[in-house]
């Protein structure tokens, strides 16, 4: 389902140090003291992975818990045995498709056992790089941005988990500093006792690839805990459907990322850069020839293109609703004004009417929240 819904990527966790996986730990007892490993918590992980992997998903795998919510370096109790667990975690699952994440939220504390988190965090990302022969992707997941390790050689990709704000987009053109890729994390969640906010949410996941190209992650429905009220698997039981029926029907940020991945499938992400200065109102963003802009309530916007030649073509979606409108030839050369006709927030691509020769295109990523 989520394949076909556009997303590529899973956001989740070896295991987090507070919650079980269908009521298997990963140690006997639930104790890593015990130094005694539970591996069928493993086995059942494997078959996720392997199950996402079929798919044509990456599978998103923090390998600590949280260093506070959780309690983790209580938990193993000693930085040779939290090392170790480290290790076998990237032994496991190296030879799949994978991302890795360091701790939950890694500035939440420092190790008992000495030194700073910057510290930790340091040593956390050169332990992974060192154990995992195929250097996938790492991230180091903080409450804001982990800016003590993101200039390291062994961090891959800044997270970011900022305030849910009209200027989020700012936070994200910061990070673009490090020239690494930028993944927005926790921003949005759509469970009503989370926050429920789709409207902002969907439209910082417009705003922030537009003008830094971040890539979003979902806040869905899929967020909700097992104790929860909203948790899908048990209304999808308790509604007679299937998980995927429920979801397709439920779940409108599931709906709206599709309509975001679908739109703006085929863009040259190798080639983006911020252009701000090319439209006097909006967020804008130049993809190679390509131009993308997100307009807050619609409207219009005059779009400079006086450096660019030959005609273009513009098309805009409805956010909301999915609803794309094509809007007709544009002519390079000239600063040219682009009316959307719409009233609420809506996203505009300008691209060349003619195919030009390009670098490889690659699908605007999409994540789904763990």
């Amino acid at each position: 389902m989520l394949r076909d819904h556009g997303f590529n990527s899973f956001h989740g966790c070896v295991w987090l140090g507070k919650y079980d996986r269908a009521g298997i730990a990963p140690f006997q007892d639930r104790d890593p003291k015990t130094d005694q490993l539970n591996l069928e918590f493993f086995r059942r992980l494997d078959r996720m992975v392997e199950h996402a992997n079929g798919r044509g998903i990456l599978m998103g795998l923090f390998l600590g818990g949280f260093p506070e919510n959780t309690r983790w370096y209580e938990l193993f109790g000693t930085r040779e045995r939290n090392n170790r667990w480290f290790r076998y975690a990237v032994g496991r699952y190296a030879a799949y498709n994978v991302r890795w994440g360091l701790y939950g939220e890694v500035n939440e504390k420092a190790p008992p056992w000495g030194g700073t988190w910057q510290e930790a965090a340091a040593h956390s990302a050169r332990l992974v790089k060192e154990a995992d022969p195929y250097r996938h992707p790492l991230g180091s997941h903080h409450t804001s941005v982990d800016t003590s390790t993101a200039g390291s050689p062994d961090i891959d990709y800044i997270e970011v988990q900022a305030k849910r704000t009209e200027t989020q987009y700012e936070t994200a053109l910061a990070c673009r500093q490090w020239g690494k890729p930028v993944w927005f994390e926790e921003y949005w969640y759509e469970p009503p006792e989370y926050d429920n906010d789709v409207v902002l949410g969907i439209r910082n996941t417009h705003r922030n690839f537009v003008a830094a190209m971040a890539l979003p992650t979902i806040g869905s429905l899929m967020r909700a805990h097992a104790s929860s009220v909203s948790f899908p698997p048990a209304r999808a039981l308790a509604s007679g459907k299937s998980l995927a029926e429920y979801l397709k029907e439920q779940d409108g940020g599931i709906r709206r990322m599709k309509y975001f991945a679908d739109f703006y499938r085929g863009l040259d992400l190798a080639a983006f850069s911020p252009a701000p200065q090319l439209v006097d109102r909006g967020q804008c963003g130049r993809f190679g020839a390509t131009y993308a802009v997100f307009l807050a309530g619609g409207g219009g916007m005059t779009l400079d293109l006086t450096q660019a030649s030959g005609d273009f073509t513009a098309r805009a979606l409805d956010i909301t609703t999915g609803s794309v409108r094509d809007l007709g030839a544009v002519a390079g050369g000239t600063p040219q004004r682009i009316d959307t006709g719409a009233a609420g927030d809506v996203a505009v691509v300008v691209s060349p009417a003619a195919p030009r020769p390009r670098s490889a295109r690659v699908a605007a990523p999409v994540v789904f929240h763990r």
